[in-house]
């Protein structure tokens, strides 16, 4: 009860009853309109099994209840209702440093990254480098500072993942543009002139 889901959600349980089980419906208008759901016996008599999937980005996201409602083979009904959150909104993520000029030697990529129901999980890639931001409650933003001393590539994707409570996922990628020869030392020489 109370269960935080996303996308296809898969519900399952039991329906039991001394005079056996002649039908089970669901429904997720209050009662509105039912469908019937397909049993699986069981060993024993009074009770069988029921499997129903649900695509929750057919709702809104907040608060739902599914209804079920039990028929026993003496007409005798019963009632269960299960409150769920729906949450299909992926976290809201950005990197807002660097910006589109190319940069050098050491340098820090940083962002935010957001979620109403709170990220669980939030890493970085840079081509083969790769790590994991440590979550501050409270705090939405990151950065992370980048050695690509001796790169010789002429730009690098920078992607960043967020994964939210309800385990939708995002990833996030940038470009960053390399140019090495403006991290390099200029001499000139002043004395003697020409």
């Amino acid at each position: 009860m109370g269960q935080l889901v996303s996308g296809n959600v898969n519900f399952k349980g039991t329906v039991s009853d001394g005079n056996g089980i002649k039908g089970l419906y669901y429904s997720v208008d209050s009662g509105g309109f039912w469908f019937p759901v397909k049993l699986q016996k069981t060993k024993q008599f009074d009770t069988v099994e029921f499997s129903i999937s649900l695509d929750t980005r057919k709702f809104q996201d907040g608060p739902a209840v599914l209804w079920f409602k039990a028929i026993d083979n003496a007409t005798s009904e019963g009632a269960y209702s299960f409150l769920y959150y729906i949450d299909n909104t992926k976290p809201d993520v950005q990197i807002v440093y660097p910006e589109e000029d190319a940069v050098n030697g050491k340098f820090t990529v940083a962002g935010f990254a957001k979620d109403d129901v709170g990220v669980i999980d939030l890493s970085w890639t840079f081509g083969d480098l790769s790590g994991v931001f440590d979550l501050v409650p409270g705090n939405p933003y990151w950065a992370v500072t980048l050695d690509t001393i001796g790169f010789k590539d002429k730009s690098r994707k920078f992607t960043v993942r967020a994964v939210d409570r309800a385990g939708n996922v995002v990833d996030v990628s940038k470009v960053i543009n390399l140019n090495q020869e403006d991290d390099k030392p200029v001499a000139t020489i002043s004395d003697p002139m020409p």
